[in-house]
């Protein structure tokens, strides 16, 4: 890690993050961590990354049964196993740059652009500050 005469870390900023968008049966898209109970037909799993800010779209798979989107966001070594054998789309920068394009401004179309990138980073930063104090709270109480 580089630092500035300051001691300020320069290194980008990056966090990376899946978003699962599914269909319920009403047919209205809506998007969550975890998938509504109401889902049917699966979803997407869009891949993305937060660098300083700007969103960065990794790449995208679509989950064509209920059962294997409900899998796709299980945390369980299970889950992460099931995912690792399933397609998970082809590069990004080998799809047609119109069908990018299209990718963000869907998903700008539903608040997930820079400005929420720039969220996500910021209360990511908020959380690792918390863990940290927390853990010289521990560190303190254990040497004391």
């Amino acid at each position: 890690v580089s630092t500035q005469s300051t001691g300020e870390r320069t290194e980008q900023m990056h966090l990376c993050f899946e978003l699962f968008v599914s269909k319920p049966s009403c047919g209205h898209w809506s998007s969550s961590v975890k998938a509504e109970e109401g889902a049917k037909g699966g979803g997407i799993e869009f891949q993305l990354t937060s660098i300083d800010s700007e969103l960065i779209l990794d790449g995208v798979a679509i989950h064509s049964t209920q059962e294997h989107f409900l899998a796709a966001q299980e945390q369980s070594l299970l889950g992460i196993t099931a995912r690792s054998h399933r397609y998970r789309g082809p590069y990004m920068n080998e799809l047609d740059e119109d069908l990018t394009d299209e990718m963000f401004d869907y998903l700008d179309d539903r608040g997930v652009n820079n400005v929420f990138a720039e969220y996500l980073m910021s209360q990511s930063h908020y959380y690792e500050q918390e863990e940290y104090l927390n853990w010289l709270k521990l560190l303190k109480k254990f040497i004391s």
